[in-house]
């Protein structure tokens, strides 16, 4: 089930050693944002990518279930005295799920999008499985999601995006807030064409 952790993550070995960490806000938060996620398929759990000009986060789906967290736990271990430990792609994937992961609505939304497949059935115990399989556990020096990171705050920080996903969530998210929407601005379109005859006609 767990073959994909022997799967040598990308630039695994030739990266310089640098000290590049920064994080990203919870999954909830990152779709406030305008941020979209995608399930992808792929040969190993660390091929995760954001496409930063449409803003869509694509990560590959994973299995929750009975024996995930201590499987977790032992390669967490296993990494901390592996001797290329700075690269450490198992808890550096960790790191960016817990970064995804604060509460059960995280958890929701990244089932909604097939990214997680809970077989607890509590979303509520996913999300302190992740928030707590990094105690005690020393990041590696180097962040493998550092540009991912990077270019997720980056596109997170524009304010037109923020502004559009501000507007699809209010305003746009049912179909009847849309017509309701669009009711309005008919109405208001209207009201300023009379508005317009009247002054056209009193100058008149």
């Amino acid at each position: 089930m767990y073959d994909y952790y022997w799967q040598r993550a990308p630039g695994f070995l030739p990266l310089p050693y640098e000290e590049n960490w920064n994080f990203i806000i919870s999954a909830t938060n990152l779709k406030e944002a305008g941020v979209k996620f995608e399930k992808i398929e792929g040969d190993s759990l660390f091929s995760i990518d954001f496409d930063k000009d449409a803003g869509i986060m694509k990560i590959p789906a994973l299995t929750i279930d009975d024996d995930t967290e201590s499987f977790f736990r032992n390669i967490s271990v296993y990494e901390q005295f592996f001797p290329f430990c700075a690269y450490a792609p198992f808890i550096n994937y960790l790191k960016f799920m817990d970064c995804l992961i604060n509460t059960a609505k995280d958890v929701e939304l990244l089932c909604e999008n097939k990214i997680l497949h809970n077989c607890l059935g509590d979303d509520e115990v996913v999300a302190n499985m992740f928030n707590r399989l990094g105690d005690s556990v020393a990041l590696p020096l180097y962040n493998f999601y550092g540009d991912i990171f990077h270019n997720v705050n980056d596109y997170c920080d524009r304010h037109w995006n923020r502004w559009i996903a501000n507007l699809r969530h209010n305003y746009f998210n049912t179909p009847w807030a849309i017509i309701s929407v669009f009711a309005a601005l008919v109405l208001l379109i209207l009201t300023l064409t009379q508005t317009l005859f009247s002054v056209l006609a009193y100058f008149q």
